[in-house]
């Protein structure tokens, strides 16, 4: 059964590379790809890690590697993973779904069919660690390894919840084991790090490199990221031997991931293929009667909507309404994080109630990470805030439908994108001048000129970074991904590099 799903995955991979190439024949496609090789060797082409920063990379890696790896899967298990890992598509259903296959069989199918995408990001990766440690086959090698894992991983959390949604508590009995595993590594780690934050609190914020290594090295810990330090090791390996060691046993918690996955006691097939249809029922009811159908496809949603920030009158330019729409869409996309904002909210306002100069570290140190997570939203946020043209493109037959222009469209398109990525900028950007003048950093009146800056800046570069976006999914929409909420999992992080 795998030759037959190995020749279905290469067919596949075939045809839209053969798509892809087509698409060459336009002079726009063809000029598009010219300037990206040309971008790319600009970029990389020259770009080389010396050896001193090697080391210090592959130290880093190798102290603070496990422990970001493990706060993500902690999101995965308490978000619900990558949801769409193991989703048949209509086709796949009415293919596979009727064949003589087993659910390990099927299982075995989606794994196989993340590998090429995998394989590009382990690609990617070696490409940018250049001239880092191994050779590159070394390097390629492990770095496959770490995101197939992670991939699985993700794949593990969302059929959790999957058995969950669909079963209740009766669906969470029968995966007890990697629950109540999940739940006492996650209380050890967060416990250690709250340890770890009031000793910073105590001792002053000089002393948060030492301590947190110091974390690292605690038995609580270490036994929790052990098995994320053994997935890391071949990628941060010095030497053959070293790598060979780290690369078996690497390979050993992967086949563990492959025998738990296949293995897992969850109704595989009734929610891929439920998933599948209900993505399709509801592309069907936006092109049917757009935001008005939408709560009739969804006729298991059992929670409450929340009502519209921005109120939404019977008259008034019909371009509003775009606009009201991508808003009330970026509304539900906060209202899915508001407990983790409200957890982050609460931790910083605890670890900053203290007096003496150690309190004034941790609350410059709190401005500093508000004002580098503004740096990275300004960065990141035109590629992932997609509640414009690159998510309402996919219903271009239902838009040209509409009584407005094209520029009044687009302007809404983008007018929604750029408040919803310039709002947090601003807040975040205020929160960090605000504590970094409690802390001494500046006085007030700097503060506030810095925040009057973002407030006229920020809307302008945010406007012009989305306006290339939207504008490369009009030019090229077969190489943009469009849609709002499929940005793929572990094995799309090459792909998401190159976006």
């Amino acid at each position: 059964m795998n030759r037959h799903f190995a020749w279905f995955i290469a067919r596949t991979l075939r045809n839209k590379l053969v798509r892809q190439a087509r698409r060459l024949r336009s002079p726009r496609y063809a000029i598009a790809a010219l300037v990206g090789l040309l971008y790319f060797f600009f970029i990389f082409g020259g770009w080389t890690v010396d050896r001193e920063m090697s080391g210090a990379w592959i130290d880093v890696g190798r102290t603070a590697g496990p422990l970001l790896i493990a706060l993500f899967a902690s999101w995965w298990w308490l978000w619900g993973g990558h949801r769409s890992g193991l989703i048949l598509t209509p086709a796949e259903t009415h293919l596979l779904l009727p064949a003589p296959l087993t659910r390990a069989q099927l299982i075995r199918f989606k794994i196989m069919q993340a590998q090429p995408a995998i394989v590009l990001s382990a690609l990617l990766g070696t490409l940018l660690t250049r001239g880092a440690g191994l050779p590159w086959p070394l390097r390629l090698l492990s770095l496959w390894l770490l995101i197939a894992t992670l991939h699985q991983h993700q794949i593990a959390a969302s059929l959790v919840h999957a058995a969950a949604e669909e079963h209740g508590r009766r669906g969470l009995r029968r995966n007890f084991v990697p629950v109540v595993i999940f739940g006492i590594g996650f209380s050890v780690l967060m416990w250690s790090l709250f340890g770890a934050v009031m000793d910073v609190r105590a001792a002053g914020f000089s002393h948060a490199a030492g301590r947190l290594t110091a974390l690292l090295e605690e038995p609580g810990p270490k036994i929790v990221l052990a098995p994320f330090r053994i997935l890391l090791a071949p990628a941060v390996a010095t030497t053959l031997g070293d790598w060979l060691v780290s690369f078996a046993a690497a390979f050993a918690v992967l086949a563990v991931h492959y025998v738990w996955v296949v293995r897992m006691d969850a109704a595989f097939e009734e929610t891929a293929a439920a998933e599948g249809e209900r993505r399709q029922e509801l592309t069907a009811a936006m092109r049917a009667g757009g935001i008005s159908q939408l709560k009739l496809a969804q006729r298991k949603r059992t929670a409450t909507l929340a009502s519209p920030w921005l109120p939404l009158h019977p008259l008034g330019r019909n371009a509003y309404a775009i606009f009201w729409k991508n808003i009330l869409y970026a509304q539900r996309a906060v209202r899915s994080i508001r407990f983790l904002i409200a957890a982050v909210v609460v931790i910083t306002v605890v670890v900053s109630m203290n007096s003496g100069s150690a309190g004034e570290d941790v609350v410059q140190f709190v401005g500093i990470v508000l004002l580098a997570v503004a740096g990275m939203l300004s960065l990141f946020g035109p590629i992932a805030v997609r509640n414009d043209l690159r998510m309402d493109l996919k219903h271009i037959d239902l838009l040209r439908t509409y009584p407005l222009r094209s520029r009044d469209l687009a302007a809404a398109e983008i007018a929604a994108s750029t408040l919803t990525l310039t709002v947090p900028q601003v807040v975040l950007v205020a929160g960090g001048c605000i504590l970094l003048a409690a802390a001494g950093v500046f006085n007030l009146p700097s503060a506030a000129i810095l925040v009057a800056a973002a407030v006229l800046l920020l809307p302008l570069i945010n406007a012009l970074a989305l306006l290339i976006q939207n504008l490369l999914a009009l030019l090229y929409p077969s190489w943009v991904r469009l849609g709002g909420d499929d940005s793929g999992g572990m094995e799309a992080v090459g792909q998401n590099m190159i976006i």
